[in-house]
């Protein structure tokens, strides 16, 4: 909740959950704010509720921000906070997350940038710890990484379409 609060209050406001906000023009709440309280995180990058209800942000469409935080399951969720995160580290400079011939260390990589952007950055051990993590909830799961392709790096990636190619959510 802490993160939810970072770009949801004012400005130096702090939150209840002790969040101090950090934008000066702050982010809609999602409108199942409450239910965050106890959601925790969702599939195999473990995708946090504050990160997740953000995707597209950046280009104006946030497609998750009022769904219910059930939709996390739901694999077209998944793909598409995912393809957002990724996207973004991607298009960064300041992460290099590119291993040439070596699809999994990439994909690792961009699961620990994508987790602790910071702590990435500078080599830190949180990212570390989550590149671990994700290496053993790929086996938890059964996905061998190895054998998937190098996520594309197009830089034209539109949310909206993206989201819309999905398909159908109903409700």
């Amino acid at each position: 909740m802490m993160a939810f609060e970072r770009v949801t209050l004012e400005k130096g406001a702090t939150g209840p959950y002790g969040g101090t906000g950090q934008l000066d023009k702050p982010w809609p709440k999602p409108a199942d704010y409450k239910d965050y309280e106890k959601f925790g995180s969702a599939g195999l990058f473990d995708i946090l509720g504050a990160t997740g209800a953000y995707a597209g942000i950046h280009q104006g469409f946030t497609p998750v921000l009022n769904r219910p935080t059930a939709d996390f399951t739901d694999l077209r969720v998944q793909v598409f906070i995912i393809t957002w995160l990724v996207y973004r580290v991607l298009q960064s400079p300041k992460y290099k997350v590119l291993v040439a011939g070596d699809p999994q260390a990439t994909w690792l990589n961009v699961r620990a940038a994508v987790s602790y952007p910071d702590s990435f950055a500078s080599g830190g051990t949180l990212a570390a710890q989550a590149r671990q993590n994700a290496a053993a909830r790929e086996t938890e799961l059964g996905i061998d990484l190895s054998k998937n392709g190098f996520p594309g790096t197009a830089k034209d990636f539109k949310a909206k379409a993206f989201w819309e190619a999905l398909g159908n959510f109903g409700g």
